[in-house]
């Protein structure tokens, strides 16, 4: 899956109250993980789906409904 991602890293962080730092270090490990790869400045590819669905899980309970398949919460933004 490809995905258009029209905000800088800058703008990420800001977003998201964090440093660029701490954002550029997060997809330096997705990409090195080959969980994502970067097509263009602006362009990324999901190689690895289910990981990045674990990973964006991480701290959640990830038993799933009791039918052993686990799960991923989604995000909630703030408007």
């Amino acid at each position: 899956m490809e995905i258009d991602v029209p905000m800088t890293r800058l703008d990420m962080a800001d977003y998201l109250g964090l440093t660029i730092e701490t954002v550029s270090r997060t997809i330096t490990s997705l990409i090195g993980r080959g969980v994502i790869s970067q097509r263009g400045r602006h362009d990324m590819r999901i190689n690895k789906y289910s990981m990045l669905a674990r990973l964006a899980g991480d701290g959640d309970d990830m038993r799933g409904n009791g039918t052993g398949e686990s799960y991923a919460r989604q995000a909630v933004w703030p408007a």
